[in-house]
């Protein structure tokens, strides 16, 4: 059973422009509700809910929650298992989680802090508390939300600085008067990062792999002619230049 609970609002009040989304995973509906009636004033916050435990997981997935309230004890899936779950998951493995247990257990704490929770609090906790972790929490990984695409953003521009640099490289060395040096570090360093759509990655990747056998051309011992080396060059060169537009148009959405 899932339920969505937008905040309510007065009439001719207006949403805030930024709302925090908490999805709760708890299987009693009892606290359910209890924490919906202490976050239901709240014009700021999001609340969603998550009874059944097999399917928190995908739902947090699919939701991308700023924070979650998870409760430690239910059927068919405990909740430090769950937890352990979550922090596995690529989608998850950052969201905050406020462990919601029905004890002040030093150890449980303890546990529960291991297994990769950020921070515990006791069931029913206080409004005044629960709301200012909750925002808390969102804050930080705001933050940090921001530092990771600005880290990307630079990334990606390196490696458009570096595509490019690769295409002058092979443009000389298709002159038969240079041998180039192949750059792909930063695109080694993006390729399992980046969220591109498939067809673009596959034709960035396409178009590194074919620089990369030009530099293979030029750099190789074999017994192949300069002239057949140049003309080699030239074709890979010719196919890169094709992939080069939808390669600038498509990554640089991304900066």
């Amino acid at each position: 059973m899932t339920e969505s609970n937008p905040p309510s609002t007065s009439s001719g009040t207006a949403e805030p422009a930024h709302l925090v989304s908490v999805l709760l995973i708890d299987d009693q509906p009892i606290v359910g509700a209890a924490i919906r009636r202490l976050l239901s004033s709240e014009t700021d916050i999001s609340l969603q809910y998550c009874q059944d435990p097999t399917r928190a997981v995908a739902m947090a997935i699919e939701l991308k929650p700023h924070v979650l309230l998870l409760d430690l004890v239910m059927p068919g899936l405990d909740g430090l298992s769950l937890l352990k779950s979550l922090r596995e998951n690529p989608a998850t493995t950052n969201t905050p989680v406020i462990v919601l247990s029905a004890k002040e257990d030093p150890k449980i704490k303890a546990a529960a802090l291991d297994r990769g929770a950020n921070d515990y609090l006791v069931k029913i906790p206080d409004k005044v508390e629960l709301l200012a972790r909750i925002r808390q929490h969102a804050r930080n990984t705001e933050r940090i939300t921001q530092k990771v695409q600005e880290q990307m953003r630079l990334l990606v521009q390196q490696m458009l600085e570096e595509f490019q640099y690769n295409m002058r490289a092979l443009q000389e060395a298709s002159t038969g008067k240079s041998v180039p040096v192949f750059h792909d570090q930063a695109w080694r360093a993006l390729s399992s990062q980046l969220s591109l759509p498939g067809d673009l990655h596959s034709q960035v990747e396409t178009a590194y792999q074919q620089m990369r056998h030009a530099n293979e051309i030029t750099q190789g011992h074999s017994q192949a002619s300069t002239i057949e080396k140049v003309h080699e060059v030239k074709t890979v060169l010719e196919t890169v230049k094709e992939l080069a537009p939808l390669l600038v148009q498509g990554l640089a959405l991304l900066i």
